[in-house]
């Protein structure tokens, strides 16, 4: 429960402090360096409220890491012209390499399936044991980075071709095919193929909000709302469907979740989805003009002057 009560309250709170002070990259080292300190300094704590207190604090440190970064490096991408996906596609690489050799390390220390006492463990023996379940990880892991990289590199050309209405409907749409066939799959191997499809759930779906939000947001609040982009994504939306899935999943079984979640939560939405594209249609933002206090201390070095900054920017031409 610490964990996503930080994961919600935290990445708006520093957003916020981040467009405040106007430095983005501030509020992000000290984020990094605090959180850092914080989960190491946990070793030595005896007390078990103690421990509760110090693991909120470390996580409502670390959670703003994510859209801290994501933050700064909309702003600089902007002043230079790039693109997102092209940068988060290194994130997508380096998380990708990190996990799949991490599962190969677990693999090779489960192999054996010894127990403490020496004995070897019933799993070691049949067609589920330790090694197997840790080569499947990692395969998992493959499948989905590599699929997410071409959604990231092409992601600004789709969703300017498409639109965001559009490219979230796709990612909801390949979300549902993923859950209806973890229902009713016979073979965990054949889960493989279809985790091609993260690429559309995740890479194009993160591009698509994060690109959305920052354009969309007022002139000197784009920490703050992409901050509340990832609390409600990660914080509300992960946290209720981990809850929820894991009572179900407990009570009632895998198959039976990932049902639920293909059959109605799905529809659900899909519904959500066409609301969105409805509302951002007829949605045009004012941006203000610029002034000095709104210039982060980040831009400043990349900021020149354009006579058309500050102008209106209607962000229903992208849905």
């Amino acid at each position: 429960m610490a964990y996503w009560g930080a994961l919600i309250v935290s990445p708006p709170v520093w957003g916020a402090i981040a467009d405040g002070i106007h430095n983005q990259k501030l509020a992000h080292t000290m984020c990094l360096v605090s959180a850092a300190f914080l989960f190491f300094s946990i070793q030595y704590v005896t007390s078990f409220p103690l421990m509760c207190v110090m693991v909120f604090i470390a996580n409502f440190q670390t959670q703003p890491s994510f859209s801290l970064l994501d933050h700064a490096s909309m702003a600089w991408l902007e002043r230079v012209a790039g693109d997102y996906g092209k940068q988060r596609l290194y994130g997508a690489a380096g998380y990708g390499a990190g996990g799949y050799f991490a599962s190969v390390v677990a693999s090779s220390l489960a192999r054996g399936g010894k127990t403490r006492e020496g004995r070897v463990t019933q799993e070691s023996k049949g067609h589920s044991s330790p090694a197997r379940r840790a080569r499947s990880v990692y395969d998992l892991v493959a499948v989905e980075t590599i699929s997410e990289l071409p959604f990231f590199f092409h992601a600004n050309k789709i969703i300017e071709r498409f639109g965001t209405a559009k490219c979230i409907l796709v990612s909801l749409v390949a979300y549902g095919i993923r859950m209806i066939t973890y229902a009713f799959i016979p073979n965990p191997w054949l889960v493989l193929p279809i985790e091609v499809l993260h690429g559309l759930t995740y890479g194009l779906l993160l591009a698509a909000f994060t690109n959305y939000i920052y354009e969309a947001a007022p002139k000197g609040t784009e920490g703050t709302m992409i901050g509340v982009l990832f609390g409600v994504q990660r914080g509300i939306g992960g946290g209720l469907s981990t809850l929820g899935g894991g009572w179900v999943y407990e009570v009632l079984g895998g198959r039976t979740m990932w049902g639920i979640a293909g059959f109605i939560v799905f529809p659900l939405s899909l519904v959500a989805s066409a609301g969105f594209a409805y509302l951002a249609r007829s949605y045009t933002t004012q941006s203000p003009a610029v002034s000095k206090g709104s210039v982060t201390s980040d831009e400043s070095s990349l900021l020149a002057t354009s006579d058309d900054y500050g102008a209106t920017v209607d962000v229903s031409a992208q849905c």
